[in-house]
């Protein structure tokens, strides 16, 4: 009796765990299907491998101390499985002065790249102005200090929004950028004509 009810108990358990391994995993494998998210202001749309993202707004303080409102759409997929990377996020703010004829875009693409500097501890390894639908935008990628791990970054501007891509991923697949974050850059779409 006690060997039956053993086996029972080892039964009970294995099931148990077969069940949670079954779980479907997040794969954000390029070629996996992805799924499309529109902003709340309907602005843009983009895709993420996953229908799970976070959106928040949020307030932060910019580089004249000045208080500004940030909405972002985020995924984490750390606890994920066979993934290439583990961190999206899309997010966008509002910077009254981008419309300014004395404002320079250079001038600010190159504050956000000293920014990126303070917050990953590193220099940009990537950096490169990039034509977006008729924008001038900019992408950079750093090593993030003491870790295994880089940030991409996708800046662009219209008008007086500034909208950053970043993805986030382990040094060995980043090469500047890997199918999935060349893939996320590029689900990024305009809902209407600027």
């Amino acid at each position: 009796m006690k060997n039956i009810t053993y086996i029972f108990l080892v039964l009970l358990i294995t099931s148990c765990q077969t069940k949670r391994e079954n779980k479907s995993p997040i794969i954000d494998n390029p070629n996996n299907e992805w799924s499309k998210f529109q902003s709340s202001n309907q602005a843009f749309t983009i895709e993420f491998p996953t229908t799970e993202i976070k959106r928040q707004a949020s307030d932060y303080f910019d580089n004249e101390n000045i208080k500004r409102k940030s909405n972002a759409m985020k995924i984490n997929l750390q606890d994920s499985i066979s993934k290439l990377n583990f961190g999206y996020s899309v997010s966008y703010v509002h910077f009254e002065e981008l419309n300014k004829d004395e404002f320079d875009l250079n001038d600010f693409y190159l504050l956000q790249k000293e920014h990126f500097t303070v917050i990953t501890g590193n220099y940009a390894t990537y950096d490169k102005v990039i034509d977006f639908v008729g924008r001038k935008g900019r992408e950079m990628q750093f090593k993030i200090n003491e870790s295994n791990s880089v940030a991409t970054y996708r800046l662009i501007t219209v008008d007086s929004t500034y909208y950053l891509l970043q993805v986030l991923t382990s040094q060995d697949d980043s090469t500047p950028f890997n199918k999935a974050t060349r893939k996320f850059f590029e689900s990024f779409e305009f809902t209407t004509d600027y």
